[in-house]
């Protein structure tokens, strides 16, 4: 069972190198993923701050998946894979793993009279998951990034996905 219930088949975007993107959306995604690696101890951030092709990508300490994502959307530069309908605007999207083992950890973090990020629940696109090429089976919740976003808040979430 997931935390949201999802459709399928799950889009997949496929992005492109990340110097194709837009100087501007490189930048806003660049300063959270460095904001994300200082919240992180130092002896992890490496293991689990990686760029990716087209993505910055934190790896969960726990089960070594991809845990959460930072990616940039700029229609024309990656392209979808697999079905879609979803009308992305160009931005900077947050990815938080919906299945596998960090998924389920997420989920059950989420569920928790505690938990710390229960805004984030409501920012998740409903219904709906995506993946990333080339791991079609790896599936995310994600919300764009908007102006208003703090991003010590969000950044706060990815180093919270790194410890799941």
């Amino acid at each position: 069972m997931t935390l949201f219930d999802y459709n399928f088949p799950v889009p997949c975007y496929q992005t492109e190198d990340i110097i194709k993107y837009p100087r501007q959306l490189l930048q806003q995604a660049a300063d959270l993923f460095q904001l994300v690696g200082e919240l992180i101890p130092s002896e992890f951030s490496e293991a689990h701050c990686k760029i990716r092709d087209g993505s910055f990508s934190i790896i969960a300490t726990n089960s070594k998946e991809t845990s959460a994502k930072i990616v940039i959307y700029q229609r024309g530069v990656g392209r979808w894979l697999v079905v879609n309908n979803l009308r992305w605007n160009n931005g900077v999207y947050i990815w938080v793993r919906a299945n596998d083992e960090s998924g389920r950890a997420f989920e059950l973090a989420a569920r928790a009279p505690d938990f710390n990020y229960i805004w984030v629940l409501s920012r998740f696109t409903p219904n709906c998951a995506v993946s990333i090429a080339p791991n079609p089976n790896e599936h995310f919740y994600y919300f764009k990034m908007e102006p208003h976003d703090n991003l010590t808040q969000i950044a706060k979430l990815l180093a919270f996905c790194s410890t799941l």
